[in-house]
C-alpha cells in the first residue's frame, strides 16, 4: 500500500515539474519577444533619428548654398551697379570736357558764360551730378537758362489749376461731359469695377467706396490737377531759378537788388541810371511789358 501511494506522488510532482518547466519556457519565450521588440523599436527610432539628423544636415547644407548663390548675385549685381555708375561719371566728366573745350575753340571764355540749356537727360542736366553742376563749379553764374516769360507761364498755369479744384468747378466739367455724350449719342459714363481692399489695410472699417459715378471721377479729377501741379513745381523750383527772378525783378521794378553784385560785367551805379531811364521811357509792370 505504501508503494501504490508513492506512485501517485511521483507522477503528481512530475506534472508539477513539467508545469513548472513550461511556465518557466513561456517567460523566457515572452522576455525573449520583448526584448526583441524593444530592440526593434530601438533600433527603428535610431534609424529615424538618423534619417532627420541626415535630412536636417542637407537641408542646412542647401540652405547654405542657396544663401551663398544669394550673395554671389548681389556682389554681381553690386558690381555690376558700380560699374555703371562709374562709366556715367566718366560720361559726364567728359562732355563737360568737350563742352569746355568747344568754348575755347571758339574764342569764348568760361568766364562769360551766364546760362545753361539742355534737352532735360538725367546726364546733361542733373543738378548735383550732371554735366549742368560740373560747369557751375568752374562759373558759378552759369545758371540754368529759362525765360522769365515762362516763369510767369508756369505760375499762370498753376494758378488756373489750383481755382480748378473745386467742387464747383467739377461739377460744371462733368455737366459738360455729360452733355456732350447726350448729344452724340455714345455710351453714358460708367463707374468702372472697384476691387475691395483686403481687410488687413482696412480693419473693422468699412472699405470707402464711391456711391455714384461723379464721385468717382471727381476724386480722379483731383488726383490729375495734384499730380500736374506738384510735376511743374518739381520742373520749375530749381536753384537757378530764384536768381533769375531776382534779375525779372530788377529790370522791371527799376530798383537794383543784391543780385546785381554777382555779376562782375555790371556797373550797380550805371546800371542804376539806366533803369530808371528805362522805367521812365518804357513804363512796365510785367517782363511782358518791358
Amino acid at each position: 500500500m505504501e508503494e501504490w501511494a508513492k506512485i501517485p506522488a511521483t507522477e503528481e510532482k512530475a506534472r508539477l515539474d513539467r508545469e513548472e518547466s513550461e511556465s518557466q519556457f513561456e517567460r523566457d519565450e515572452s522576455e525573449r519577444d520583448e526584448s526583441e521588440s524593444q530592440e526593434s523599436e530601438s533600433q527603428f527610432e535610431r534609424d529615424e533619428s538618423e534619417s532627420q539628423e541626415s535630412e536636417s544636415q542637407e537641408s542646412e547644407s542647401q540652405e547654405s548654398e542657396s544663401q551663398f548663390e544669394r550673395d554671389e548675385s548681389e556682389r554681381d549685381e553690386s558690381e555690376s551697379q558700380e560699374s555703371e555708375s562709374q562709366f556715367e561719371r566718366n560720361e559726364r566728366k567728359n562732355l563737360a570736357k568737350v563742352a569746355t573745350d568747344v568754348l575755347l575753340r571758339l574764342n569764348l571764355p568760361l568766364s562769360c558764360l551766364r546760362g545753361q540749356t539742355y534737352d532735360g537727360a538725367a546726364n546733361m542736366s542733373g543738378e548735383s551730378k550732371g554735366v549742368q553742376a560740373l560747369l557751375r563749379e568752374k562759373q558759378p553764374l552759369a545758371l540754368a537758362k529759362l525765360e522769365a516769360s515762362q516763369l510767369a507761364a508756369v505760375d499762370c498755369v498753376k494758378k488756373t489749376l489750383r481755382v480748378k479744384r473745386s467742387d464747383e468747378s467739377f461739377h460744371q466739367i462733368y455737366a459738360r461731359a455729360c452733355d456732350m455724350i447726350s448729344e452724340m449719342g455714345i455710351e453714358t459714363i460708367q463707374m468702372p469695377h472697384i476691387r475691395r481692399p483686403p481687410k488687413r489695410y482696412t480693419g473693422n472699417a468699412a472699405a470707402f467706396t464711391p456711391a455714384s459715378t461723379e464721385e468717382h471721377d471727381r476724386i480722379e479729377f483731383l488726383k490729375v490737377l495734384d499730380a500736374v501741379d506738384v510735376q511743374l513745381t518739381k520742373r520749375f523750383d530749381q536753384s537757378s531759378f530764384d536768381t533769375l527772378n531776382k534779375l525779372e525783378r530788377v529790370r522791371v521794378s527799376g530798383k537794383v537788388e543784391e543780385v546785381v553784385s554777382l555779376y562782375p560785367e555790371l556797373n550797380r551805379n550805371s546800371l542804376e541810371v539806366q533803369l530808371a531811364m528805362f522805367k521812365l521811357q518804357y513804363p512796365s509792370s510785367t517782363i511782358t511789358d518791358a
